[in-house]
């Protein structure tokens, strides 16, 4: 069983997956101007550059707050096969992992 999601899981064993996580708190506004977003995309299309010809996958372990970034994580992992998007709050072996995703975050 795959700590992301059943339908991770479905893919069966031995995936060769490459994890990043990805934190946004209820801050309305970065007083920096900080685009945290724009790390995921680099990280998936760095994948894509090295990993090509291979079937490595690219799991992400997320914790939002806002509707609208949960949005966008939702429609690129649609986009993107080889994206797998993992809610912290609700995964298959874990349950909610909140606390566990801010500790070692």
């Amino acid at each position: 069983m795959s700590t992301c999601s059943p339908s991770t899981s479905l893919l069966g064993p031995g995936q060769s997956v490459v994890s990043y996580t990805f934190y946004e708190g209820n801050v309305t506004s970065d007083v920096y101007g900080r685009d945290y977003f724009s790390g995921v995309l680099t990280n998936l299309r760095g994948l894509r550059d090295y990993a090509a010809a291979s079937d490595w996958r690219m799991r992400l372990y997320y914790q939002v707050a806002d509707p609208a970034t949960k949005r966008k994580l939702c429609d690129l992992a649609c986009s993107e096969q080889r994206l797998d998007i993992c809610d912290v709050e609700s995964l298959p072996k874990y349950g909610n992992a909140r606390y566990y995703a801010k500790k070692y975050i």
